[in-house]
Formats: structure tokens, sequence, C-alpha cells
């Protein structure tokens, strides 16, 4: 459900201010929750209840406190960093619960080819960074092809080549890509 907070009545020298528009789930409960299982969170800015959730350093893997956490504000989660959380392909169901979710850090994690398989159910998703997953292959390249939201990719020490990554430029034009297989030429 989605509610719209309107500003109070503009002097006719002022310019009325946009709605803000709220979600009926906003909860600060949950933004103390996620604080208080070890993550960093923030509004994505004052008029802006979405939120972003970020692990710091990582380093730990997700406990099941902090997963539920994230689950109790799945629906106000618009980032997610969990770079080096020792995420596995099994993770990502959790992490599909979150459909506003529009970036997604999941750099140096354990993620494979069936995890980005499941990826691909996220609709809202711009911004992946796969960044040092070593088992993420071209095989994953045509599914992040069909993620029709995603603007942004990085592939940088996964195991994508040069001429699969070719293959999802000429597919996906649009598509910005990053990484070693992206910068290296094909022969």
């Amino acid at each position: 459900m989605v509610g719209v907070a309107h500003a109070q009545q503009p002097s006719p020298s002022t310019r009325p201010a946009a709605p803000v528009i709220r979600s009926t789930n906003d909860d600060p409960r949950a933004v103390d929750a996620i604080y208080q299982s070890g993550f960093l969170v923030r509004h994505v800015s004052r008029g802006d209840p979405a939120l972003i959730v970020t692990v710091g350093g990582g380093g730990s893997r997700i406990s099941d406190v902090q997963w539920k956490a994230i689950i109790a504000a799945r629906d106000q989660i618009v980032e997610l960093d969990l770079r080096r959380s020792h995420i596995v392909d099994s993770d990502i169901a959790i992490v599909q619960q979150l459909t506003h979710l529009k970036r997604l850090h999941l750099e140096a994690n354990d993620i494979s080819d069936a995890g980005v398989a499941a990826l691909v159910n996220l609709k809202n998703v711009e911004y992946l960074n796969l960044y040092g997953n070593g088992r993420v292959t071209d095989a994953s390249l045509e599914r992040l092809a069909a993620m029709a939201s995603l603007k942004r990719v990085y592939l940088w020490q996964t195991a994508a080549t040069p001429d699969g990554v070719k293959t999802l430029r000429a597919k996906r034009a649009d598509l910005l890509v990053g990484g070693d297989a992206a910068s290296r030429p094909t022969e």
C-alpha cells in the first residue's frame, strides 16, 4: 500500500512541494532492529523513507537474526550491501523477498550461476555487483541480459570470459558492464 504525505499549504509566493510517497509499511522499529542486528542502515533521504542497508566492512556470515531483521523491512529496502559476508546461492532465496531492491552488492561472496539464476526474479534491480564471485561463469550472462531493469553489472574476478561479455554487450547495448572480462580484448 502506498499513501501520499502532503506538505503544508504553501504561501502564494512559494512553490508547492512535491508530494512525498510513503509506504504504509514504514516502520521505525524495523530500522532499529536492522541496526541492532549489526547492520548499518539509513534512509535514502529525509523525504524518502526507503532504506539502504549495509554490512559495513563485511567479513562475518549473516546470522539468522540479521536475516530476520532484513525480511521484516523487505518493503522498505532499496539497496542492500552484503559484500564479504559469505553469501551462498541458498541465501539468494532470502534476498529475493526484497522486491523493491534497486541496488545489490554481492562482492567477494560465493555466488555461482545458480545464485545468479535466482536473482532474475528481482524485477527492479538496476545495479548488481558480482565482483569476486569466481563461480559466476558465462552461463550467467544470458540471465543477466534478461534482467530488463538492470543498468549496470560488475563482473571483475568472476569466471565470465571476454567472449561471454562481448555477447552480453551485443544483446544489451544499454547495459554497462565492468570487470576483467569486460576490459580484456578478445583474440
